[in-house]
């Protein structure tokens, strides 16, 4: 004979708090009047981080476009990125192509004293006379107030340098002119890679 089954257990009725039974009621909307002020307020305009600095392409008027012709005017301008690749693309440029650069060595051996622009062979540390210098133009376009020596000396319109090396770019557009321009190219690395190449690079490096 079928077994009968208990009877269920009585459920039990959820009581919810009073306090979430009772809601509010929304606030009114605003009168017209005050929406259409609100709908006429203007919106104002994003700030810029340094509103003293002007990052548009109008503030590199003295650079080229690489699709623009070539000209003999142009200078060829490195673009160095710290810890991509910069001082090999450097060392092929002088050692290798024998090209007159204007980099930072161009002042030593007391050429920063100069007062017109010329090519010079500095002395290299370490190294005896006999041994073949690499040729250089007496400025240094890797700090801001070498450029200005360097656009004081009438560094670009005197045309000596094959190419310019600076880790600056909106700084280096006062060094060149309207009839001497500079054309960028550069050599990019992962970002990371070069982050762990810097901290790597800075714990031997105490000369810098």
């Amino acid at each position: 004979a079928p077994v009968p089954l208990p009877a269920p257990a009585p459920l039990m009725e959820f009581q919810q708090p009073q306090d979430q039974l009772q809601q509010q009621p929304p606030p009114p909307p605003p009168p017209p009047e005050q929406q259409q002020q609100q709908s006429e307020q203007p919106i104002p305009p994003p700030q810029q981080a340094n509103p003293t600095l002007d990052l548009s392409l109008s503030e590199l008027s003295h650079f080229k476009d690489s699709w623009d012709p070539y000209e003999k005017s142009d200078i060829p301008v490195f673009w160095h990125i710290p810890k991509a690749g910069g001082s090999s693309i450097k060392d092929s440029l002088g050692g290798c192509h024998r090209f007159i650069q204007a980099t930072e060595f161009g002042i030593t051996d007391g050429h920063d004293q100069d007062t017109e622009v010329a090519i010079v062979y500095p002395k290299i540390p370490g190294v005896g006379p006999e041994m073949d210098r690499s040729p250089f133009v007496n400025i240094d376009s890797t700090t801001v107030a070498g450029i200005q020596r360097a656009k004081d000396m009438g560094f670009a319109d005197a045309g000596l340098a094959d190419v310019v090396v600076s880790p600056f770019v909106y700084e280096m557009n006062d060094l060149f002119t309207d009839t001497a321009k500079g054309r960028f190219f550069s050599v990019f690395r992962h970002p990371i890679d070069r982050a762990i190449s810097m901290f790597y690079y800075i714990q031997v490096a105490d000369w810098e």
